[in-house]
């Protein structure tokens, strides 16, 4: 017989001993969790390699884990739109495709894609496919892709002069057809991009799009016959910028300036004054007034530039840029004949 102290303890042991055995050690219980995959897509600058962690990391999935999109060339376009997709987090690496025709696979600078020696096998791959080659090239690349391309694909284009006129002209009556004009600052995720759809477009279909390219930038849509003036102003408006930019450089250097520091001081104000506009939505003549005092610098250097025709020159490249694309236009096939 036990002492009654000591049986009393014993019980008590047995009870918590029991009640450990019913319950599963903190270290092992499953808890709820998030979706996981092995690395998340870092941030990539001018198209270099990504690193990837070295561990699991916990990431929500992609917005659409199941969409594959297919781009047809692999230029700057590729780069930005490509790095903007996978930095969103909208769909898988190894649902990104890329064709490489006429280059050495090695030379594709995006390494979380896929890579494929055939535009026909993109497409066939692929629910989005992105024609991202040069205007005059696309026509040949809708020749080879043409037999592959279903009711079910979504056809979008990104090469200046062509509009959804032309574009679906090309493709079957029911094919689903979107023309974009992104701009080049897409690579640093500052574009603008102006689109247009085809009659085919749904609803789901105009999300989708709008999705993918806020993340390079803003977005909006106009009609097709405005897209020749955004190309001329936003397309190759990063041009007049870039010139701006150097002529206020050199302005600086001649007057005694070290010149790394006098391009970063004309990018930061450039980028500023953009900043300006946008934010206060106010009018960029009202605020160019707010610079000018009475009989100060400003208003001399804005007097300098009004007898040079500084504005003139801006619109005529506006002008210029306009007509071209619609030039290119109307040799893609369009019924826009250019001024």
């Amino acid at each position: 017989m036990f002492p009654r102290k000591m049986h009393r303890v014993l019980s008590f042991a047995i009870k918590i001993n029991r009640r450990n055995l019913n319950t599963t050690p903190t270290f092992l219980q499953k808890t709820k969790r998030p979706s996981y995959k092995e690395f998340e897509p870092l941030t990539r600058s001018g198209g270099t390699k990504c690193e990837t962690a070295l561990y699991t990391e916990a990431v929500e999935l992609p917005v659409y884990p199941d969409l594959t999109i297919g781009f047809l060339g692999h230029g700057k376009m590729y780069q930005a739109l490509a790095g903007g997709f996978l930095k969103a987090n909208l769909i898988k690496p190894e649902n990104l495709l890329a064709s490489y025709i006429n280059q050495e696979e090695d030379e594709i600078q995006e390494e979380d894609c896929v890579k494929i020696n055939s535009n026909e096998e993109v497409v066939r791959q692929a629910q989005v496919v992105i024609i991202a080659v040069k205007p005059h090239v696309v026509e040949s690349v809708i020749d080879q892709i043409l037999p592959y391309v279903e009711e079910e694909h979504l056809i979008i284009s990104v090469a200046a002069g062509w509009k959804t006129e032309n574009l679906q002209s090309k493709f079957s009556p029911d094919t689903k057809v979107v023309c974009v004009a992104p701009n080049t600052p897409s690579l640093v995720g500052c574009g603008a991009s102006v689109c247009s759809f085809g009659e085919n477009v749904t609803d789901d279909d105009k999300v989708l799009v709008e999705k993918l390219f806020t993340t390079v930038g803003m977005f909006s849509t106009m009609p097709d016959k405005q897209l020749d003036i955004v190309t001329g102003l936003s397309g190759s408006g990063p041009a007049y910028a870039f010139i701006a930019m150097e002529a206020l450089s050199d302005g600086a250097v001649r007057m005694g300036m070290p010149r790394d520091i006098a391009t970063k001081l004309s990018a930061q104000m450039l980028m500023g004054a953009a900043k300006m506009v946008l934010e206060t939505g106010k009018h960029p003549g009202e605020l160019k007034d707010a610079v000018c005092s009475p009989g100060g610098t400003t208003i001399a250097a804005v007097h300098s530039l009004e007898r040079n025709g500084f504005r003139a020159t801006l619109m005529d490249a506006v002008e210029a840029s306009t007509n071209k694309a619609k030039q290119l236009g109307a040799e893609n096939g369009s019924s826009e004949k250019s001024n």
